[in-house]
């Protein structure tokens, strides 16, 4: 029989009213009037705001020439380009499809599988006949 040795930290996570905690920030934001949405760490395909700063940051990137005073001229409009409803619909589409993928699978593997679905979808074009592959 092999001994288990468990340390202080170990030991308080095991707590109940310790893994039950919140955090102050938590605590102070559920009691007033707004939401509090906790991201997994590490998964920024989760979070929709990450992906509308990604798209931001592209937008800087294509024409600004990072300059100090050009980023602080032009960085209302990369952010109102990347910010158009329809992109920020479609960040959080997306986001919650990688939700959706990570609570319904239970191994990874089976996750990237979900995931693939959906990231690398094709779309045959309405335009194109499709000739079936027994013709070929």
């Amino acid at each position: 029989m092999r001994k288990e040795v468990y340390g202080l930290d170990m030991i308080w996570k095991n707590c109940p009213d310790f893994k039950n905690q919140k955090s102050v920030l938590e605590e102070v934001i559920i009691n007033s009037v707004y939401v509090f949405e906790l991201y997994p760490k590490y998964h920024c395909e989760c979070n929709w705001i990450e992906m509308y700063w990604g798209a931001a940051k592209r937008e800087a990137r294509l024409k600004c020439d990072y300059s100090f005073k050009s980023l602080e001229r032009n960085i209302d409009s990369f952010l109102d380009k990347a910010g158009d409803l329809a992109h920020i619909r479609r960040y959080f589409r997306r986001s919650m499809d990688f939700i959706e993928a990570y609570s319904r699978c239970t191994d990874g593997r089976e996750v990237v599988q979900e995931v693939r679905k959906f990231v690398e979808k094709k779309h045959l074009s309405h335009r194109k006949v499709r000739v079936s592959s027994d013709l070929v």
